[in-house]
């Protein structure tokens, strides 16, 4: 997952020129998020079971925001 968070990293240090902040957060959030995704997903295939508590707590979360707009 290291090498997946690296890779994506350099590819959008070669995108945005990160010496402007607004550039370096957009960066660093993606790099997170999709670094998550990816951590969800292998524990989804791998079987954990936190992964469907977490996936149904977002969904009600979701749901609830849905809701209230």
């Amino acid at each position: 997952m290291f090498v997946i968070s690296y890779a994506m990293l350099k590819l959008w240090d070669e995108v945005l020129n990160t010496a402007r902040t607004l550039q370096l957060t957009v960066l660093t959030i993606t790099t997170i998020i999709s670094s998550f995704m990816l951590y969800l997903w292998t524990s989804f295939v791998l079987g954990v079971p936190e992964v469907e508590l977490f996936m149904n707590y977002i969904g009600r979360l979701l749901r609830k925001l849905k809701k209230s707009i």
